[in-house]
């Protein structure tokens, strides 16, 4: 009794680990769209990721007194873990950088405003997607 008890507890653990670990297929995105800040409009930054070639850029595109920050985080295929990319800046012109992402990955970006002179991130913004390319 004790056995079956055990598997099901098992089964039921996978089950539960494998709902919160993956997206459903309605919610999953091919490419991973422009996260872009919540401030009032015009928007002070926005993120962006190209599959092919694995081009992440961060683009300062109000002058407000704040700069653009931006990361990703990414999840391969074989893993449960999350990767954190460095954080990058623009205080104007887009800040764009090569970075390698394995294929199918999981993709979080990131987006948000700091104001010069300070560490505090606002208005910040995700988007998720996947690494095809």
């Amino acid at each position: 009794m004790k056995t079956r008890t055990r598997i099901a507890a098992a089964a039921l653990a996978t089950g539960l680990g494998i709902m919160l670990f993956s997206a459903p297929a309605s919610a999953a995105y091919d490419v991973v769209p422009d996260a872009i800040t919540t401030d009032n409009r015009p928007y002070g930054g926005i993120a962006t990721f190209i599959a092919y070639g694995d081009k992440y850029t961060i683009d300062d595109i109000d002058i407000d007194g704040h700069k653009a920050v931006g990361w990703i985080e990414y999840r391969p295929v074989t893993s449960l873990i999350w990767h954190k990319l460095p954080t990058i800046y623009s205080s104007g012109p887009k800040v764009k950088k090569v970075i390698d992402i394995p294929e199918g990955a999981a993709v979080k970006l990131h987006a948000c405003l700091r104001k010069v002179g300070t560490t505090k991130n606002i208005h910040c913004n995700w988007t998720f997607g996947y690494n095809r390319n």
